[in-house]
């Protein structure tokens, strides 16, 4: 009689349900009808046994349910698990030591000293994204379009002189972020696995912001070589995470800020509109600017680092760095204050310096010192072809270092830039281009780099281009 109270109560309740919720409780009403009748028809004497068969065939209905649905998920979670193991395999495990000795060798502290000659960072880098580009079925739909704009770089200009190269160390970023999450799931790596690889992705995040701030790589690079002030308990997600929110641009404030600024430039001067974008931007967005915020490398340096020297010395290297050693956009002025500077000494040092910019048969030559570390000599020199008619050939061993006796360019040297990193040896100038070279040349121990000349001989006519002090 249990069970007929109980169903008599649920239509009961049913009953008092409005006319516009019936629509579902009709159905359910209609059910307990149909399993009520047939009961009460029954004989007393097998109702009981109704009422086990019932649960029991109600039980197993359940039952058979809920494994089934277990089933599946652990089937769908092997399938992943198996999924994530082979994307691993195939498109992570190749690189991951290179993804380590690519930013482990770009910024080494003592690079000329410990790290073997032939050695180049940009053989790596370009073995990386090779191997990306062929296991792509294997990445994810945001690897792929990061890799498409690296790609891009290839057959386009990148006017800047060094967003193609945060485009790069994003894509590494980018599969280091990847390669975290799958980990999750298929819970192969070791915790301590886990935080180097969490560490390496705070690096890569950091040399990004740093390039943005120096606006070259070299730069960069140097100052990321006194990583060793960083807290290793620092290099954490939680730390990447920290720094992407406040550095990376790809944020909804970012963009309302941007557009923002859009409709206060095109909005009526003295107008409401305007004054009410003004008191949003001063209010929200004073201090804002992406620009300013890349400059706080203070901010930076203060996530990574726990004690105050720390930070401090991170912070002294940076200036000195920036500084010390020209970017590109201000080489061409350091040069011609050194050129100036030289006319007033002329007489003292009478070889020491050029009295102009080296344009020689219809060729332009700019030419700055960028390091100078263990008797090894680092140039850059920008070519620029002027000649309306003439196409130049440019080679490597062409350049030469005259001081204590006639240096040619060290075998490590990377050469002559081909739209993507150095490597040529050789180059046809067309009327109206221009290309960029990069030379080391190894001093031995007695020898100074003060008053070498750097010289380029072309038709049996050798021109000194540019002078070292």
């Amino acid at each position: 009689m249990q069970i007929i109270d109980f169903l008599n109560d649920t239509l009961n309740f049913f009953n008092k349900i409005p006319d516009h919720l019936k629509e579902i409780p009709d159905h359910l009403k209609q059910i307990i009808d149909q399993l009520i009748e047939p009961y009460k028809n029954l004989p007393d004497t097998l109702k009981p046994v109704a009422i086990t068969a019932t649960a029991t065939l109600f039980g197993a209905f359940v039952g058979a349910a809920v494994a089934q649905l277990i089933s599946h998920r652990l089937t769908v979670k092997r399938e992943l698990q198996k999924s994530n193991k082979e994307v691993y395999q195939k498109l992570y495990a190749p690189i991951l030591l290179d993804i380590y000795a690519y930013i482990d060798i770009s910024s080494h502290f003592r690079r000329n000293h410990d790290i073997n000659l032939g050695v180049r960072e940009e053989d790596i880098l370009d073995k990386i994204k090779k191997h990306i580009g062929d296991n792509l079925i294997y990445a994810s739909p945001k690897l792929i379009d990061h890799y498409s704009t690296v790609k891009s770089f290839y057959y386009q200009d990148d006017l800047s002189g060094f967003h193609y190269i945060i485009h790069d160390i994003e894509l590494i970023e980018l599969s280091l972020l990847e390669l975290r999450k799958i980990s999750k799931s298929i819970k192969f790596f070791d915790k301590s696995t886990l935080r180097r690889i969490e560490g390496l992705l705070v690096l890569y995040r950091i040399w990004a912001i740093l390039v943005e701030y120096c606006n070259n790589l070299s730069d960069a690079s140097s100052i990321l070589a006194y990583k060793f002030y960083y807290d290793e308990k620092k290099l954490t997600y939680k730390t990447y995470k920290k720094i992407r929110k406040y550095f990376v641009t790809n944020t909804l404030m970012y963009r309302t800020y941007v557009h923002i600024s859009s409709q206060m430039r095109q909005a009526r001067e003295n107008g409401r509109y305007k004054k009410f974008l003004t008191f949003i931007d001063n209010k929200y967005f004073k201090n804002f600017e992406i620009n300013k915020r890349i400059k706080e490398i203070d901010y930076l340096y203060s996530l990574v680092t726990t004690k105050k020297y720390n930070k401090v010395e991170l912070i002294k290297a940076t200036q000195i760095i920036t500084k010390e050693y020209p970017t590109k956009q201000n080489s061409t002025e350091q040069n011609s204050t050194k050129q100036n500077s030289t006319e007033q000494n002329s007489t003292e040092h009478e070889h020491s310096t050029l009295s102009h910019t080296p344009y020689y048969n219809e060729t332009l030559f700019s030419c700055y010192e960028n390091s100078f570390e263990n008797q090894v000599l680092k140039i850059e020199v920008e070519i620029n072809n002027f000649s309306k008619k003439s196409p130049k050939r440019i080679t490597i061993d062409n350049f030469s270092l005259i001081g204590d006796r006639q240096i040619k360019p060290a075998n490590r040297s990377p050469g002559i830039w081909n739209g993507y990193w150095y490597e040529l040896k050789e180059k046809i100038l067309l009327p109206g281009e221009g290309v960029r070279i990069r030379l080391f040349f190894d001093l031995k121990l007695t020898e100074s780099k003060s008053y070498s000349r750097l010289v380029y001989t072309d038709n049996n006519e050798s021109n000194t281009i540019y002078v070292v002090k």
